[in-house]
């Protein structure tokens, strides 16, 4: 009988505590991720490299040379995905 863990046994109780904190956890991860800042859509470096499949230093290229735009906010460079899509789509060049 000293086997069952109930509602308010020690066990029960811990189990419980520990998710919340995972819980906690992961909502501060979630919010501390750059994704929708004032109605726009921003990607990291790393994000933009792997939806564009691009390097590291053609992003940075095109950082350097005014082709991409982005912003830098708390040190970390971010890149609105709607200006993003409009540099593409301006310079699309169709099939022949």
């Amino acid at each position: 009988m000293d086997d069952f863990i109930g509602k308010f046994s020690p066990i029960y109780m811990d189990i419980i505590e520990r998710i919340e904190k995972a819980e906690a956890s992961l909502l501060n991860i979630e919010s501390n991720l750059p994704h929708h800042i004032a109605g726009e859509i921003y990607l990291t470096a790393e994000q933009v490299m792997n939806r564009y499949h691009i390097s590291p230093r053609a992003l940075q290229n095109y950082r350097d040379n005014n082709v991409l735009p982005y912003t830098i906010l708390v040190g970390k460079i971010l890149y609105p995905l709607s200006l993003i899509e409009n540099v593409l789509e301006k310079n699309y060049h169709g099939p022949r």
